[in-house]
């Protein structure tokens, strides 16, 4: 509570249901993003670390001819576990717990790994 306080008082119209909502809706695009192997989704939605790390796994299944088939179920949970106020910015941890169905399918279409 305290960390979200500070970055109400530093930002008026700051609100944790609101900023929870977003982060939901781009959660739910960046694990898409990554099955379907959308780059500029991702960059749009990642830091440069995150995006290089991403992509990078991304370009290992293309070089292997694999695919993901995935569908978002939804998300069970959503918990703040750590918000403060570096400067200027706000940091705001969360923990997500969401379900996926996903496989990853070689070259032929064949399961290798999920259901």
């Amino acid at each position: 509570n305290k960390g979200l306080r500070a970055i109400k008082d530093n930002d008026p119209s700051f609100d944790p249901k609101t900023f929870i909502d977003g982060a939901k809706m781009a959660y739910e695009m960046i694990v898409m993003a990554f099955a379907d192997g959308d780059r500029k989704t991702l960059k749009n939605l990642l830091s440069r670390e995150v995006y290089d790390s991403f992509v990078a796994a991304i370009g290992e299944r293309e070089a292997k001819a694999e695919k993901i088939q995935s569908s978002f179920v939804g998300i069970d949970k959503v918990d703040v576990v750590a918000a403060e106020m570096k400067g200027t910015e706000a940091h705001i941890t969360l923990r997500i717990v969401s379900e996926l169905i996903s496989a990853t399918r070689d070259k032929v279409g064949a399961v290798i790994d999920g259901d």
